[in-house]
């Protein structure tokens, strides 16, 4: 398979309704894990009263915005990594800023993988860029403890953000896979109901044909000449229909089948020719399509 065709069976692969719904209540339950022990920190007085109540308005807020059903599922995941995210942050605050609460955000980022969306992971790592290589550098003191120096906090700040990056690969992976075998289950769901169309219109036209020119036969062989004409023309046009429609363009193809399944007429004995739901100018419209 040439390169090109990879790339493009890896790239992002949006998730169905049901999938993101079932994905987005996971990365709501993960909320839990950094919320628990935030409101206990809050609790103990670690903050000041009114930034601790700024914080959890915050979050609590970009919670019910992701519940809310309302709103766009793209706009609703972004308020679920904000909420996670700035609930991360806070819980790093209020727990002394000991380099081992930093580890929340390792599974906040492998969390926001669920979604399988570029642009909500790319956002949350420029998140983590901005808070560890930004503050890291400029203000230490707001995310480690006040003792550690400058040369240790930029120290930590690289490790916390690659080992976060590092692990969320992982997950990144595993989309992309998936992706991929999406692709080719929709690919392989295209392929089967183009196989099954082509083999209803391929029955359609040999009952068609078999049903008409028994008609034509029999009406000859009684003598009536008109009719014996009238199921050859129709015959023929039936043919000419559904031979275009296999070169027809999508929107007309179940338009110019007659029947959903193949017809039982012939083997029955009758004589009587299926109605067309695609008139001889449709054909003859396709027809000079093609000839073009």
């Amino acid at each position: 398979m040439p390169l090109r065709d990879r790339l493009r069976l890896l790239a992002p692969q949006g998730l169905s309704t049901s999938q993101w719904q079932q994905r987005h209540r996971i990365v709501l339950a993960a909320l839990l894990i950094p919320l628990v022990p935030l409101v206990w920190f809050l609790g103990r007085g670690v903050l000041p009263a009114d930034l601790a109540t700024t914080y959890l308005i915050l979050v609590f807020l970009q919670l019910m915005l992701a519940f809310t059903p309302r709103i766009a599922p793209t706009v609703r995941q972004v308020f679920a990594a904000g909420s996670l995210l700035t609930a991360s942050s806070v819980l790093v605050e209020s727990s002394a800023r000991i380099p081992a609460a930093h580890l929340v955000f390792v599974l906040v980022l492998c969390v926001l993988t669920l979604y399988q969306d570029a642009l909500t992971y790319i956002g949350a790592v420029g998140y983590l860029a901005l808070y560890y290589l930004g503050l890291g550098w400029l203000d230490p003191g707001f995310i480690y403890p006040k003792t550690m120096d400058r040369s240790a906090a930029v120290s930590w700040s690289l490790t916390f953000f690659f080992v976060a990056v590092g692990a969320s690969l992982i997950g990144v992976l595993g989309w992309l896979l998936n992706s991929r075998s999406m692709r080719e289950s929709e690919a392989l769901k295209v392929a089967l109901a183009e196989a099954g169309l082509r083999e209803r219109q391929a029955r359609e036209l040999n009952d068609t044909v078999v049903q008409h020119l028994a008609t034509a036969v029999y009406a000859s062989e009684e003598g009536d000449t008109v009719t014996s004409a009238t199921a050859a023309r129709e015959g023929l046009a039936a043919a000419r229909l559904l031979v275009a429609s296999l070169r027809s363009p999508t929107w007309l193809r179940d338009k110019m089948l007659l029947r959903d399944t193949a017809s039982q007429d012939v083997a029955a004995g009758t004589q009587e020719s299926p109605p067309t739901t695609a008139s001889v100018q449709d054909v003859e419209h396709v027809s000079g399509e093609d000839s073009r």
